[in-house]
């Protein structure tokens, strides 16, 4: 059967007839069986494709449905950070997108390599989910904003809190296995109860994006906070096993780490540290229930990155203090 897609960009400018580089291109370890039941359940009819960065958007003109294929494939907040790229991309563009599909993307995170385990992470789009503009208009490029820049800038002024309220309630709000976690994580570690502060250190391969600040800065607003929450906790959020030794060696009783997350003494990033394919899915869950958990702690210190912005969005937008390492320098910024 001859296909009928048209390929555009968000512009809608036609780039060329559909042809199976398009798949192949975006990810260059998809299997051919996945690509020969893209072709088949979704190509064989009169469709349009919107080609982004990173990723597509296959709109069905018989069941009005748009469903956005995410292609990036490394770290999991790096895939949520270019999935909320491409969302305001499409927005710009005036494309509503009904459903998000994973199976081209976070493959570290997920039993089953090529499956689609977006919704056990996030509900499914409702049909009349429309995100607000976002507070100022951006310039249609990629990325839309800086995940290495300054998050209070980015969440409070750029973007808007607003924007990123109805963005998660759209498009990455947690289901009930996620709240479960969520829910678990505070009650084991009393992150309500008592005054808890989290901090999120990134460790392994990050030195090779940012400048990471030294622990002792990491320390010295943990002493602050301290300070003015003298039966306090801290929980330590790190995959860098040294690094939660050196703040449990300070503070001892006043510290812990969710121990269902694991960590490593040496470089190479999680994902790619050879977990087994069995628990990857679990491990994900605990990841996006941590990010999440931590805005229920009185303060958050974070770092630049991926995971460090997603635990600035969920901690602004929830009206906690968020205080940004490794920025201006490894100067700590107080948000």
């Amino acid at each position: 059967m001859k296909m009928k897609a048209v390929l555009l960009n968000s512009q809608g400018q036609v780039l060329s007839d559909l042809n199976t580089n398009l798949l192949f291109r975006h990810n260059k370890n998809n299997p051919c069986s996945l690509l020969t039941a893209l072709q088949s359940k979704l190509l064989q009819e009169s469709t349009k494709i919107i080609v982004l960065k990173y990723g597509f958007l296959v709109i069905s003109e018989s069941t009005k449905n748009n469903c956005f294929w995410m292609t990036h494939n490394c770290g999991l907040f790096s895939c949520l950070t270019t999935l909320a790229w491409s969302i305001l991309e499409l927005q710009e563009a005036k494309y509503r997108i009904t459903e998000i599909n994973n199976s081209l993307s976070m493959s570290h995170f997920k039993n089953s390599q090529y499956c689609n385990s977006y919704n056990r992470l996030y509900e499914a789009i409702e049909r009349d989910s429309t995100p607000l503009v976002p507070k100022t208009r951006l310039k249609l490029s990629t990325p839309y904003f800086n995940h290495h820049g300054n998050y209070s800038e980015i969440i409070n002024n750029l973007l808007g809190r607003e924007w990123i309220k109805n963005m998660i309630e759209s498009y990455m709000k947690p289901t009930a296995r996620i709240k479960n976690k969520i829910e678990f994580l505070s009650q084991k570690y009393e992150l309500i109860e008592k005054n808890a502060l989290f901090v999120c250190y990134r460790g392994t391969d990050k030195y090779k994006e940012v400048s990471p600040a030294p622990i002792e800065h990491y320390f010295n607003e943990s002493d602050k906070f301290f300070d003015n929450h003298p039966k306090g906790r801290v929980i330590i959020q790190t995959d860098q096993e040294q690094v939660r030794q050196e703040f449990a060696q300070r503070y001892d009783r006043k510290c812990c780490h969710f121990e269902e997350l694991p960590a490593t003494f040496g470089t190479t990033v999680m994902h790619c540290a050879g977990m087994p394919r069995q628990h990857r899915q679990e491990w994900c869950e605990y990841l996006i229930a941590a990010v999440i958990a931590a805005s229920k702690c009185t303060a958050v210190v974070t770092h630049t990155g991926n995971v460090g912005f997603h635990v600035a969005m969920h901690a602004l937008i929830a009206g906690k203090a968020v205080t940004q390492m490794d920025l201006f320098s490894n100067q700590a910024y107080w948000q």
